[in-house]
């Protein structure tokens, strides 16, 4: 209370109140919570935590973080997260992979005062967030939330993954901020009304986020896919079925380009194995070639590459695709790859991410982030069909 008071002597209006032991720590810290909140309120103080690390903006050179940071690349994803892992090991780890570009990360902690409203409400309008992640344990006003949701939804993707699911993960959450949180079904439901887009992993929370940073919106739920290995046609297949993406039959102008690199003894279908033709054409040729057919046909709203990384495979990916995917701006690309060296999944991420291609691990990842910005886009009314 006594810093406090300083602080208003000195006309600071923001304060990030670092300390734990509030809210989380049981009643009495809940108590003395509220006495430190409706002391701020009364000075015109806003604060964000207690049990906060702060905010992160790249594009400021700015952290509050209490963990060294590396210079993060400045883009259009911010970040709500109720955890101070977003500004230290996973901003560590985004500055390293630069798996999207950051706007803006805001630790809100125990939510005293500045919540998950106050800053979805603000990212809704903030010209630089062209999509928001929000990682929540708890939500303080429902209705409110609800309205901001919906409005920010119809202006941006915003991504969410939600803890405490389960009866033991909800008291975990009590226990780490001192949030309730709250029926897992009825926020389900909310996020079906308001547009906001649901994950329940890290991987596929930050997936998500960097197809939605990088891609366009899509027109239509299919997909064209080709992959070196038989085993992406399958994973990518049941994938499909999964995520409720269409794998359009290859027409017959489609057939006939094919053919050119494809031999006469091969099956043909979407998703299509390239083997036969790679060992006649080479990798870099036949990726070329069938991206091109596949691209070019009418009913695939999108693609899929999959690799299987191993010197054959290698070749200059920007200076292969980029001319072709300048040519279908409005159909979005996604890259996944099977095994590898460092050095070469190093290579593809870095090649794709020059072209603004989302590289994923497995197909069934790539699959689930486009699953993903098809819900979206359906809620957006880009995509009028119902799958």
């Amino acid at each position: 209370p006594e810093a406090l008071e300083d602080c208003k002597a000195k006309g600071v209006t923001n304060i990030i109140l670092s300390t734990g032991g509030y809210s989380d720590a049981g009643k009495a810290g809940a108590v003395e919570q509220k006495i430190i909140i409706e002391q701020a309120r009364k000075a015109d103080i806003r604060i964000m935590g207690p049990n906060s690390i702060g905010t992160l903006n790249p594009s400021a050179g700015m952290a509050t973080s209490i963990v060294g940071l590396e210079p993060i690349k400045a883009g259009g994803v911010s970040i709500i997260g109720q955890s101070g892992v977003f500004s230290s090991g996973w901003a560590r780890w985004i500055a390293d992979t630069k798996p999207f570009g950051l706007a803006k990360v805001a630790c809100i902690g125990n939510k005293g005062d500045i919540n998950e409203s106050d800053l979805l409400e603000y990212l809704a309008e903030d010209w630089v967030t062209l999509t928001v992640g929000m990682y929540l344990e708890g939500v303080i006003d429902g209705r409110r939330f609800i309205r901001a949701a919906e409005k920010a939804s119809r202006k941006k993707p915003v991504v969410v993954m939600k803890a405490g699911r389960s009866e033991a993960g909800a008291a975990a959450v009590a226990s780490h901020t001192g949030s309730l949180a709250g029926s897992d079904a009825v926020f389900d439901a909310v996020c079906r009304r308001t547009g906001l887009v649901r994950t329940h992993n890290p991987e596929a929370f930050f997936d998500t986020l960097s197809a939605f940073e990088k891609l366009p919106l899509p027109r239509g739920n299919r997909m064209g896919v080709f992959s070196i290995t038989g085993m992406g046609c399958v994973a990518a297949t049941d994938a499909a079925e999964e995520y409720g993406i269409v794998l359009p039959e290859l027409n017959p102008a489609t057939l006939k380009k094919l053919a050119e690199v494809i031999p006469a003894w091969a099956p043909v279908r979407n998703p299509i194995d390239t083997w036969s033709a790679i060992e006649q054409h080479g990798s870099k040729k036949t990726s070329i070639h069938i991206a091109q057919c596949m691209l070019d046909q009418r009913d695939m709203d999108a693609l899929l590459i999959i690799f299987v990384l191993m010197p054959e495979s290698m070749f200059d990916i920007p200076e292969a695709f980029a001319e072709l995917f300048r040519n279908h701006p409005d159909k979005p690309v996604f890259a996944s790859y099977y095994g590898g060296t460092a050095r070469e999944i190093a290579h593809v991420h870095e090649g794709f991410s020059r072209l603004g291609v989302p590289c994923y691990p497995t197909p069934e990842r790539a699959m689930f982030a486009f699953g993903r910005m098809v819900e979206y886009a359906r809620h957006r009314g880009r995509i009028r069909t119902r799958p």
